[in-house]
């Protein structure tokens, strides 16, 4: 069974009914009046137009009456001749000629691999260094009796 409603919150209801709202003083005439007026006694935007064109004729004003560039300097060649090389030591003819010899160079470590001795070869002697194509093997030597035949 429903619980019985409290008799005084009826009496709540009937009066939030009664209640009508209240006319709203916002008119949007009044508004749009208002906002205009307050617009004509700004002084940001004024200022800062007045800033801005002061700023371009002072930057206009340095363009125009700024100094010369500095003249780029003009580089100069200058050859210089090498000396002639010193003469070479004269040699003592009586001396042994095992002295002047130039001593060996260091062992060269030979490439292990086929490949790593072809990319030697290559490098060392250029596509010059590398062998030709197989010559074709020769043909048997022709016998008398085909030779005749040929004939």
């Amino acid at each position: 069974m429903p619980e019985p409603i409290d008799p005084g919150l009826n009496d709540v209801a009937a009066a939030l009914a009664a209640l009508r709202p209240a006319t709203p003083d916002l008119s949007r005439d009044r508004v749009l009046f208002q906002a205009g007026r307050a617009s004509a006694h700004a002084w940001f935007w004024p200022a800062t137009t007045a800033a801005a064109t002061v700023a371009v004729a002072v930057l206009a004003a340095m363009l125009f009456f700024r100094p010369a560039p500095a003249p780029i300097p003009i580089e100069r060649i200058v050859y210089v001749h090498d000396q002639p090389p010193p003469a070479p030591p004269k040699v003592d003819m009586a001396a042994p000629t095992a002295a002047l010899e130039p001593e060996p160079p260091a062992p060269y470590p030979w490439p292990t691999t086929p490949y790593a001795s072809l990319e030697d070869k290559v490098l060392r002697w250029g596509l010059d260094g590398l062998a030709g194509p197989p010559a074709p093997p020769a043909p048997p030597p022709e016998s008398l009796d085909s030779l005749l035949k040929s004939l």
